[in-house]
């Protein structure tokens, strides 16, 4: 891991999507770490998602990525407060 590590948090729904693309994560933890990513992965629902980019914004973390599912939807919905 490189000193000064972006630190990263990695949302998705496990239970959305294609789940043999799950699998690939690991590639893209070390194509990330490569580049300075420390990253942190978080498993969660559509319910959840809202209150975890919260969180993550106020603690100020440099990146956060999501994946899974209607994913655009789900982000439209909660940036929306619907």
């Amino acid at each position: 891991m490189k000193q000064n590590a972006k630190q990263t948090l990695f949302i998705y729904n496990p239970q959305s999507g294609k789940r043999k693309r799950h699998r690939q994560f690991p590639l893209l933890w070390d194509k990330l770490s490569n580049r300075g990513y420390k990253i942190e992965l978080k498993a969660t629902d559509q319910m959840e998602i809202e209150t975890i980019i919260r969180k993550a914004c106020t603690e100020k973390w440099n990146a956060i990525f999501i994946a899974g599912g209607d994913i655009f939807g789900s982000l439209f919905s909660r940036a929306n407060g619907s």
